[in-house]
């Protein structure tokens, strides 16, 4: 495995996500993507202490994948981070959100698709039912999204897991 830290996890998400997912290619690029951007290139403490690598709010259903209420967000104490008891649980819970019927993620989705779903007003905006109210994601710029897709697939490539 060539490069540093974030490629190697990047390489090590892309793999687990396209393991536990079924997504296509260019729709898992893009869960990592999000995965990058919601913590920040992997630099954040609950990927490491609470496996939560979508930093996931609490929510009761959280509990099928062993969720348990974790530590609250510093500048965020409306609900706390779900801590899970391991990586593979927390992606698994996260895909399970992603493709119900709040985001509707679907396996061929493209990079915009899944930036158009992800990013939308939720409708009421403050429906917390299924936990990670789409409200609490900071949508960034599509043109952002679009170049840590293509940071994804690059790291991807250069690491032969692309062709």
């Amino acid at each position: 495995m060539r490069g540093n830290k974030m490629g190697v996890n990047t390489v090590f998400m892309y793999r687990l996500i396209k393991e536990k997912s079924g997504f296509s290619r260019q729709t898992a690029i893009a869960v990592t993507a999000l995965a990058a951007i919601e913590t920040g290139w992997w630099r954040n403490r609950f990927i490491r202490t609470h496996f939560n690598p979508f930093s996931l709010h609490w929510a009761e259903w959280q509990k099928k994948y062993g969720g348990q209420p974790g530590q609250y967000e510093r500048d965020d104490r409306s609900a706390p981070m779900t801590r899970f008891p391991s990586l593979e649980k927390g992606v698994e819970a996260a895909i399970a959100l992603l493709k119900g019927k709040i985001y509707s993620i679907k396996p061929n989705d493209d990079w915009h698709t899944v930036y158009n779903k992800l990013y939308k007003p939720l409708d009421p905006p403050n429906d917390t039912k299924y936990g990670s109210p789409r409200w609490a994601l900071n949508p960034p710029k599509r043109d952002t999204f679009i170049n840590v897709c293509q940071k994804v697939e690059k790291i991807l490539r250069e690491n032969g897991i692309l062709d």
